[in-house]
C-alpha cells in the first residue's frame, strides 16, 4: 500500500515511542521520548521539521502518556507525563 507508512532509522534502544499528531494537521508524527534526558524527539509530518522539547525524566519515574484534544475534526497530541511520586519534578 503506497504512502501508508514511514520508517525512521534514528533513536536508541531506551527511547519510548510516542506517536501522535503534535502539529495539528491530522497526520501521525514520528516521535520518541528519551527517558535519560527527558527530551521528546518529534518529526513533524506537516513539513519534516524537528521539535525537541525537554519535559520529564525517567530517573524520577516519569512515564509519557497519551494526552490531547480529541474530537471528530482534531486529534492534537500534547506532551504529558505520569509521575511516579506526587510532587517530584
Amino acid at each position: 500500500m503506497a504512502g501508508c507508512c514511514r520508517r525512521s532509522g534514528a533513536g536508541i534502544s531506551r527511547d519510548v515511542p510516542v506517536p501522535g499528531d503534535y502539529d495539528g494537521e491530522g497526520k501521525t508524527d514520528v516521535a520518541v521520548w528519551r527517558p535519560d534526558s527527558g527530551v521528546w524527539y518529534i518529526q513533524k509530518s506537516s513539513d519534516g521539521g524537528m521539535l525537541s522539547p525537554q519535559w520529564g525524566l525517567g530517573a524520577l519515574g516519569d512515564v509519557p502518556i497519551k494526552a490531547g484534544i480529541e474530537s471528530a475534526s482534531n486529534a492534537l497530541r500534547t506532551y504529558a507525563l505520569k509521575q511516579a511520586a506526587p510532587g517530584k519534578l
